[in-house]
């Protein structure tokens, strides 16, 4: 008799090793995913404070009208820089979630230069 087929074994040893493969290579790209929107959202962070220093350089010059100054007020929301033209839309890269009102920018004069730290109270 001249079978030329797969046995049951075969099949099965090869529906597992594909199985084991899909799994480690979708945990893999989750993993990678994920670690690419952290970044993502490391690098708008950085972002936000850059254009935190701008917007203060630009209300202490006065090029822009605004409601801050280092005596008055020197934490404001993300919210302020969209409102402001900074960005056009202020939404995480991890899940898509607004961002201008759990980010706030805090401003200071230390020795006569302007420091600007970003308070994240979107992702606890």
């Amino acid at each position: 008799m001249n079978n030329k087929g797969f046995t049951l074994i075969e099949v099965l040893a090869v529906l597992v090793l594909v199985s084991v493969v899909t799994i480690v290579v979708t945990r893999n790209i989750s993993s990678s995913m994920s670690l690419g929107r952290n970044e993502a959202y490391r690098l708008m962070k950085n972002n936000v404070i850059s254009a935190g220093y701008h917007f203060i350089d630009e209300c202490t010059q006065g090029t822009i009208q605004c409601d801050f100054s280092f005596e008055k007020n020197n934490t404001f929301k993300a919210r302020v820089l969209e409102e402001s033209g900074y960005f056009d839309d202020l939404k995480s890269p991890i899940d898509g979630a607004y961002l201008g009102d759990c980010l706030s920018l805090s401003a200071k004069k230390e020795n006569g230069v302007t420091v600007v730290d970003i308070i994240d109270q979107c992702y606890r």
